[in-house]
């Protein structure tokens, strides 16, 4: 019996052992749990932070992603619709990029850019300039103010002005940016400010001639007349009737060289204000050469000169301006009694065929040197052998101005010491 209680202690004591024993493992299992928990508590706060950064991050990335795609479609907007020019372009010549400007002002498409070489677009005229500026910048030089002459697809001149440098990677150039703008408009306003001065300046200095010619023209005239009228006054009685005739010749051929002079100026100022309007009318041609012929022999200072007229054709009733013609007339045949000797023969001839009307006037007289042809026409020019003979040098200006207005032409041969020939030819109907 004993045998049995003994057994049973120790089974009990074994139980006891045991269950001391588990719950010694089961409390160090729970506090191992317990630690495993707190750093899986721990991690589990790690990583969510970790998660929250990273989310943090892609938010950030892809707000940084939105940002740059809307400054790229910006600067894209304001490359495009920039109204300068802009361009890119490899150091071989082709075109890498341009903008709306850029095409639109040299009327090139996509397509044809894309086999479009820089020196094709570029002047003949200007590429040597062009060439020296591409050297430089493809050592690193920025060449700012640059003013070049591009060509358009339809030959139209484009005057550009900008500034171009170059790009480099590794220290090797890989392509050129240029950004210019158009100044044809401004440049072809400055060449018409520049001619307006030009002309303005002009004008100034043939007012300034004008002044000085007019005032001695006038003097010498004024002059005679005063003498003449004086004499006559002073001497009346003592002075022959022949003598008298004299006086008043010279104070007539004064006064009509006044009038000629006044004439020339009124017609001048008329023409250069272009005031002077074509108005013609029909006339007798011969009848109206005949009576400035006339006019002429009788106006004349010594009347020692001889006008010889001749027609040699049948004209009767033309359709000119007889105020414009007679002032080619006039002024023709005054210069060939002006500058021929004494005793001369002036050759007045007229012609008409296939309806065009040709005058042709021939002296004797000094000739024109062939320096002082070119400026023949110019208001107040004078031949460098005139000096000494009287003239205002408006008669050839008015007389090209007039034949002008008739849509004529006048064509002058000279020789020195030999005489001078004018031909001016006017078509019948202006």
């Amino acid at each position: 019996m004993w045998e049995k209680t003994i057994i049973q202690i120790k089974s009990f004591l074994n139980h006891k052992q045991n269950a001391i024993a588990y719950n010694k493992q089961s409390n160090k299992i729970q506090k191992i749990n317990q630690t495993l928990e707190q750093k899986l508590q721990k991690q589990t706060l790690q990583l969510q932070q970790v998660n929250q950064q990273l989310a943090d991050k892609i938010v950030e990335q892809q707000q940084m992603e939105i940002a740059l795609r809307e400054s790229e479609e910006r600067y894209r907007d304001l490359f495009e619709n920039a109204n300068d020019l802009i361009q890119c372009v490899t150091p071989e010549g082709k075109f890498i990029y341009v903008n709306q400007a850029w095409k639109a002002t040299l009327e090139y498409s996509d397509t044809e850019i894309e086999t479009l070489s820089i020196f094709e677009v570029i002047h003949p005229d200007c590429l040597d300039h062009c060439m020296e500026i591409f050297k430089k910048i493809m050592v690193g030089e920025v060449c700012n103010e640059v003013e070049a002459t591009f060509i358009s697809k339809s030959g139209r001149k484009v005057i550009l002005s900008g500034s171009i440098n170059c790009k480099f990677v590794q220290g090797k150039p890989v392509s050129t940016r240029g950004i210019f703008r158009d100044i044809t408009e401004r440049k072809q306003a400055e060449v018409e400010i520049h001619y307006a001065l030009a002309k303005e300046r002009e004008l100034v200095e043939l007012k300034s001639r004008f002044i000085t010619t007019a005032s001695h023209e006038f003097r010498t005239p004024l002059a005679v007349i005063l003498m003449a009228a004086k004499l006559l006054e002073k001497f009346s009685n003592q002075i022959s009737e022949e003598k008298k005739q004299l006086y008043l010749e010279r104070i007539q051929t004064a006064g009509n060289h006044m009038t000629q002079l006044l004439d020339d100026i009124l017609i001048v100022g008329k023409l250069e204000a272009e005031k002077l309007q074509f108005a013609p009318t029909y006339l007798d041609l011969i009848q109206f050469c005949g009576e400035i012929v006339e006019h002429m022999q009788i106006s004349s200072t010594t009347n020692l000169h001889t006008i010889k007229f001749n027609c040699t054709s049948s004209v009767t009733h033309v359709y000119l301006d007889a105020k414009l013609l007679r002032h080619i007339l006039i002024n023709l045949l005054s210069n060939a009694i002006k500058y021929s000797p004494q005793g001369g023969n002036i050759n007045f001839e007229l012609a008409y065929k296939s309806q065009e009307i040709t005058f042709r006037i021939q002296d004797q007289g000094v000739g024109i040197p062939e320096k002082d042809q070119k400026y023949l026409f110019d208001s107040f020019y004078r031949g460098s052998n005139t000096s000494t003979i009287p003239g205002t040098g408006l008669g050839m200006s008015i007389v090209k101005q007039c034949v002008d207005l008739h849509n004529g032409n006048i064509v002058i041969e000279s020789q020195v010491g030999v005489g001078t020939t004018v031909t001016v030819t006017i078509p019948e109907q202006c």
